[in-house]
């Protein structure tokens, strides 16, 4: 399960960080980031070029919540 702040390092080109992601058999998040990394791209000037990284990134993992 990812935090916010590990996605938006990555997204910042931390590749250190992305790479350690990358190879994981799969990750997720939950629909709170979700709704974080949204609210993030409506604050940034260039909406359309932060949404399509974004959409891209959902796309390639699981969103979901944490189990006890």
């Amino acid at each position: 399960m990812l935090d916010t702040n590990i996605i938006v390092e990555i997204f910042g080109g931390n590749m250190k960080i992305a790479d350690k992601v990358h190879s994981l058999n799969g990750f997720a998040i939950c629909p709170i980031v979700l709704g974080e990394l949204y609210v993030g791209v409506n604050r940034v000037k260039n909406k359309t070029k932060h949404l399509k990284v974004l959409d891209s990134f959902v796309q390639l993992c699981t969103i979901g919540t944490m189990k006890k």
